[in-house]
């Protein structure tokens, strides 16, 4: 060990450097966690649109209608 204390562990410009280093890494680990996310989202979305058509759910309330004559929105059983 040398008398300054320096022990050969690198300059003063590691510090900021890492330091910067850090929050760069963490913030493109954030916008891409995001983006992954809304992606997700909008193909869940697209999904969830064709998962039922008018003609299914017209052919629904035609069957229903058949079982609750009344509208009640039930069913006796």
């Amino acid at each position: 060990m040398q008398e300054n204390g320096y022990r050969g562990c690198g300059s003063w410009l590691a510090i900021p450097f890492f330091m910067s280093f850090e929050v760069i890494a963490g913030w493109l680990i954030l916008n891409l966690t995001i983006a992954a996310v809304i992606d997700g989202l909008a193909e869940a979305q697209a999904d969830d649109d064709r998962l039922f058509r008018t003609a299914d759910i017209e052919g629904f309330l035609e069957r229903w209608q058949e079982y609750d004559h009344y509208a009640t929105g039930s069913i006796r059983i």
